[in-house]
């Protein structure tokens, strides 16, 4: 999840910290400090934010009436927000819900609702 510091030591760093790129797996590491015989670093969170607008295109419908995107692969730790907006001068409300399948039109009491009431935002 980030946030710990690591210390490396050996020979031959910079003492200017923006010379220096460290990676820890798949994560950046921010160098706070550095010297010809040691750095320091922070792990960066791979946490992602992720954000799901409505602003995909339906077959039929057209722009505004699909999720974009449709679909998305999440960690433990990601946010996901979804975004909203009914086309202007059209009277449509939306709710986000989870289903059991992709085809679902009805909340089935997963583990994600948005509430009772469609919105227009």
């Amino acid at each position: 999840m980030g946030g710990t510091m690591l210390t490396v030591s050996g020979s031959g760093f910079s003492n200017d910290t923006s010379d220096i790129k460290v990676s820890v797996g798949s994560s950046d590491c921010e160098v706070v400090s550095a010297s010809q015989n040691q750095l320091q670093c922070i792990i960066e969170s791979e946490e992602k934010r992720h954000v799901v607008t409505n602003q995909g295109s339906h077959l039929t419908y057209g722009l505004g009436y699909a999720w974009s995107p449709s679909s998305l692969q999440v960690f433990v730790g990601d946010t996901v927000m979804w975004r909203w907006e009914a086309p202007a001068f059209q009277s449509v409300g939306y709710q986000v819900f989870s289903v059991s399948s992709p085809s679902g039109t009805e909340y089935d009491g997963g583990p994600l609702n948005s509430g009772g009431a469609k919105t227009a935002q």
